[in-house]
């Protein structure tokens, strides 16, 4: 779980060294989330408390000073940004807080302009100033980019003590490893048949409840392809056609796509080629549109047909508007019993699609090597990879487990790693 840092500092003066500091800790997304008055909302909780709760409840404070002594809110004596300091202050010797940290403009920065003109806040500042030289040591900064490398600089330099004396262990991302266990014969496929065959088009096959298919998507997509657009939930093809005319069940999938994707569907982007450029609107270099379908192959067959046929008028006028991003369709079969012969048959009306096509290889149970292999590929060593299978997947009896299992057990076992939990030190 990341740790927050809450961010202190005047703001009309120094609105833009704030900024740098949000972005530096966003871009640290994995380990720190940034805690400030830019993210607040409407509250009914006075804002002089919610910013001194907000500071007790972060793990590390940082505050950035100027020439500023800020805003005194009524039946206050002190400024916020003071107030904050020492709340921050106060909980560090209580043991609440890990880190104050304190950086400072320096003289010859040319992008901080500002002058304070009331006495009486002069003065203010000046003692403010005085008591945080004499009990911290703020580093001076320059320039707004000097100031982020040095809040990175030194968050990072926090997170690697943390890592080296054991308080901290750092999670994989559950989305990177999710459904890892014995699913490379399909992600290797899809990347096999991307860069060498060329194909556009993949159906999966597997249990909705047991296998979860759409991790693979998911995953796929997000750090194989690069892929931005929404890939979750999926979109179930006997949704998208409800006409007996070819010509309306395309506009019909179209404005069911874009409402997926949260886009406002128009007589424009209904059409397949305003659809495709109205999709190069999402900024993806690559574009995937995963679809599902969970019916026994009977009288819902005839869905496919219709969706091979909307899928052959897509790709016809991809090909033809020569677009700027790689375009993609997935489809997941829930069904309990698909039917192969029946989609390659309804494949043979539609020789493009058959072209751009390809089955991957169906799911298998997980096995315990699998999980194992898994445990030393993303979280410990050789030495502890058994014990921790032991530990958090064996339950006695088995040595074969659906994904959903897998999952189960996997989410324990981060969200201990994420909580630096005692039992998982051992491993480390």
């Amino acid at each position: 779980m990341p740790e927050t840092v809450y961010i202190s500092s005047t703001f009309k003066d120094l609105q833009k060294f704030r900024q740098a500091v949000i972005n530096c800790i966003v871009s640290l997304g994995d380990f720190y989330k940034p805690v400030s008055m830019e993210f607040y909302d409407a509250e009914d909780v006075h804002f002089v408390q919610k910013c001194l709760s907000d500071v007790e409840a972060c793990n590390v404070y940082i505050l950035i000073v100027g020439k500023r002594y800020g805003y005194t809110p009524k039946g206050y004596t002190k400024s916020i940004t003071e107030m904050e300091y020492e709340k921050a202050r106060d909980c560090q010797k209580k043991g609440m807080i890990k880190e104050v940290l304190v950086f400072k403009v320096e003289e010859l920065c040319d992008t901080y302009t500002y002058d304070e003109t009331d006495p009486s806040c002069m003065e203010y500042n000046a003692a403010f100033l005085d008591e945080i030289n004499e009990r911290l040591s703020p580093a001076p900064f320059s320039s707004e980019a000097e100031l982020a490398f040095k809040v990175s600089h030194t968050l990072m330099k926090r997170l690697f003590k943390l890592i080296h004396n054991g308080s901290k262990i750092v999670a994989p991302d559950k989305d990177a490893v999710i459904c890892y266990c014995d699913r490379n014969v399909q992600i290797n496929s899809i990347k096999k048949n991307i860069l060498i065959n060329k194909k556009r088009i993949f159906f999966s096959q597997g249990n909705r409840r047991t296998d979860f298919p759409g991790g693979i998507i998911k995953r796929f997509a997000k750090y194989s392809l690069g892929a931005g657009n929404k890939i979750e939930p999926l979109i179930k093809i006997t949704d998208l056609f409800d006409s007996i005319d070819a010509e309306s069940n395309h506009v019909n999938a179209c404005w069911n796509i874009l409402d997926y994707l949260t886009v406002s569907p128009t007589e424009e982007n209904t059409s397949c080629t305003g659809f495709l450029q109205e999709l190069s609107k999402l900024k993806s270099p690559k574009i995937i549109l995963p679809f599902y379908y969970d019916f026994d192959f009977d009288e819902d067959a005839i869905k496919f047909s219709e969706f091979f046929e909307f899928a052959e008028q897509l790709f016809t006028a991809y090909n033809s508007t020569k677009q700027t991003y790689e375009f993609f369709l997935v489809v997941i079969i829930y069904s309990a019993q698909p039917d192969y012969n029946t989609i390659t048959s309804s494949l043979e009306s539609f020789p493009l699609i058959k072209l751009l096509s390809v089955f991957l290889e169906k799911f298998k149970p997980v096995t315990d090597n699998d999980i194992i292999d898994w445990l030393e590929k993303f979280i410990t060593t050789i030495d502890f990879s058994a014990t921790m299978y032991d530990e958090y997947f064996y339950d006695g009896s088995n040595d074969r487990y659906s994904m959903q299992d897998v999952n189960l057990k996997l989410g324990k076992l981060i969200n201990d790693m994420e909580n630096s939990d005692e039992k998982i030190k051992k491993y480390f």
